[in-house]
């Protein structure tokens, strides 16, 4: 249910254990993730679920510090990617489409908060 309460506790799970993570939490040198793609995260998904967005199938860092959000429905997949530099790219792809992708523009989102 989106604003529920189980799934603001799901995200705030989520990003604990992104804040958890420390350089090499793969085995293969990954950087930690950057606490401020971290932030930039938590403030943009606050904001979508706000806007009664569903909840991602799945919040991650990659090995470049970088924290990805990912929605799936079907053969459509949609993510959204967080840099820590209000830098926030987004990536659409499904089968009856073609793969786009463009960067959001910047909004202030320092009202927002999962806490």
């Amino acid at each position: 249910m989106v604003g529920s309460i189980s799934f603001d506790t799901r995200l705030r799970d989520q990003f604990g254990r992104l804040r958890g993570l420390t350089d090499d939490w793969d085995g293969q040198g990954a950087m930690a993730p950057k606490s401020e793609a971290i932030a930039e995260a938590e403030r943009w998904l606050t904001l979508l679920i706000q806007q009664r967005w569903p909840e991602p199938a799945r919040v991650y860092s990659l090995s470049t510090g970088e924290v990805v959000a990912e929605w799936d429905h079907g053969t459509d997949h949609f993510e959204i990617e967080f840099s820590g530099t209000g830098r926030v790219s987004w990536m659409s792809s499904g089968s009856a489409m073609p793969t786009v992708h463009g960067l959001l523009p910047q909004v202030d989102t320092t009202y927002t908060s999962l806490a």
